[in-house]
């Protein structure tokens, strides 16, 4: 190869590295903005989940309306002479807070009396938390919320609304949600309300204010260990008084359906695709990140941008400056290093990143670059051909030479 053809050739490998640069990078940043691939973000989101998912806050406890109440008491809903009973049998031991995730947005037409029951029932409690579920959909929603009467017997109003992924699974919630005057702070902050912490958000137990429903404030749960991850008690052995002594003192009490058919089930990353989480799991699991001072949330779109363009910038010089079969292990490590930073940068920094842009672009870089690499070469050895045929040497076989078919040929 004469010096004047042998810098051709790298100048249109420069070339080609450049425009290959510029077609990868514009497209994970395209990926980025765009949001896509997200399954593959799930995937390893849901892994680094599990893989630093911690022992739950002992002082959450959650007491079941669980398949064997129901076919003990009855058929649901049952009097609310039950649900004061049971407030009371639950006073006696001192809660920190008592959140009872269960909506009464009618007053009780059979049996109007069960009402004040259970309104003086939390009125001694004064630390209870009744829960504020969104009616329809878009920004005409309107609040599901307490019959007045037990509004201002509860110390504090909560939302209990789940974010829904594209493939079904519960892995967020916004921090406040609601008429855009007066959002709710969700559920699980409003039972850290209850008990006297100051948070800010708190709404205590106002009407439901006017406007447009809004959500302020994504985070990303962060799920405790095992299944069930929280001490559980079942309504029926709370309402008898079959409890250990001093069993729910001092403790966060969270009362909810578990049964079959009876409340929000949701799918959930610590769990397989046939299992499901009930609503008061869900809201047990936030509580909990909250005492723990767990706190993720989705990376800001400049830092998740860089997170992803470098690491494919990175691939990129390492198969132009190392060579073939350094560029190769360069590549798979940048892969498996992007895998692991996105994993544990939850637990890490508080931010979740969005793995697969990167990931994609890393993977699309050496398969690319070898095509690339190939195509300028053929290109060279056909110029140089045609230079040995015009310099007047003897010519190359117009026919391959056949082979025996042996192996990869």
């Amino acid at each position: 190869m004469t010096p004047s053809a042998q810098a051709g050739y790298h100048r249109n490998l420069r070339r080609e590295w450049l425009a290959l640069s510029l077609l990868i990078l514009g497209l994970v940043a395209w990926l980025c903005l765009a949001g896509g691939l997200r399954r593959i973000d799930h995937l390893v989101q849901d892994a680094g989940m599990r893989l630093y998912a911690q022992p739950a806050h002992p002082d959450i406890v959650i007491v079941a309306i669980d398949d064997r109440s129901i076919e003990t008491i009855g058929r649901w809903p049952w009097r609310r002479a039950l649900h004061a009973q049971l407030v009371e049998q639950i006073t006696a031991q001192s809660p920190r807070a008592l959140g009872l995730d269960i909506l009464f947005g009618e007053e009780d037409a059979d049996y109007p009396g069960d009402d004040l029951l259970l309104a003086r029932a939390l009125e001694r409690n004064a630390h209870t938390v009744l829960p504020v579920a969104r009616r329809g959909d878009g920004p005409a929603s309107s609040a599901d919320a307490p019959l007045p009467l037990l509004r201002r017997a509860a110390a504090q109003l909560g939302h209990v609304q789940l974010q829904l992924d594209e493939d079904g699974v519960a892995r967020s919630l916004f921090e406040r949600e609601g008429p855009q005057t007066a959002p709710w702070p969700h559920f699980s902050t409003a039972m850290l309300c209850a008990e006297g912490l100051a948070r800010p958000g708190c709404l205590g137990n106002a009407a439901p204010a006017s406007g447009p429903w809004i959500h302020e404030d994504l985070g990303i749960l962060r799920f405790a260990r095992g299944q069930p991850a929280f001490t559980t008690y079942s309504y029926l052995d709370v309402l008898k008084g079959q409890l250990p002594a001093d069993a729910l003192r001092g403790k966060h009490v969270i009362v909810g359906a578990t049964a079959t058919g009876l409340g929000g089930m949701f799918a959930a990353p610590m769990v397989t695709q046939a299992e499901r989480i009930a609503g008061v799991e869900m809201i047990a699991h936030a509580l909990n990140a909250e005492l723990l001072h767990w706190r993720i949330q989705p990376a800001p779109m400049a830092w998740n941008m860089a997170f992803s363009l470098t690491p494919v910038a990175l691939a990129l010089l390492a198969i132009v400056l190392l060579g073939p079969l350094a560029g190769l292990i360069a590549s798979a490590t940048l892969l498996l290093a992007t895998v692991v930073a996105a994993a544990l940068a939850p637990a890490l920094v508080g931010w979740q990143f969005a793995a697969a842009p990167a990931l994609a672009g890393i993977a699309a870089v050496y398969p690319l670059w070898s095509w690339r690499r190939l195509s300028a070469a053929a290109h060279f050895l056909q110029l140089e051909i045609q230079a040995l045929r015009s310099a007047g040497l003897p010519p190359l076989p117009e026919e391959p030479i056949p082979l025996v078919p042996r192996g990869d040929l």
